[in-house]
């Protein structure tokens, strides 16, 4: 796994998502704690966009947003940290 890699979480109905900082940390939206889910690495954007560094994503880190299902949910958080913009 490499610093800015986007994880994808399978919940079964869902898809969580999450953001490798490095040292084996990851950045996501706090859900209840669950089982543990299958996970893989899915950089689907960095063809599109260049990700942003570390620095400027960490200074982002402990800002709190509402969710919505539509128009702010998981990834649309991890892509706004790591491009600077939420895309679905």
């Amino acid at each position: 796994m490499e610093i800015g890699d986007m994880i994808e979480i399978n919940r079964g109905a869902y898809k969580h998502w999450a953001l490798y900082i490095g040292h084996g940390d990851v950045i996501h939206l706090v859900t209840p704690d669950g089982p543990a889910s299958p996970t893989r690495i899915n950089n689907y954007l960095d063809d599109k966009y260049t990700p942003r560094n570390i620095d400027v994503i960490m200074k982002e880190v402990g800002h709190t947003s509402p969710y919505n299902l539509i128009g702010n949910n998981y990834k649309h958080f991890v892509t706004s940290l790591l491009f600077g913009k939420s895309e679905y």
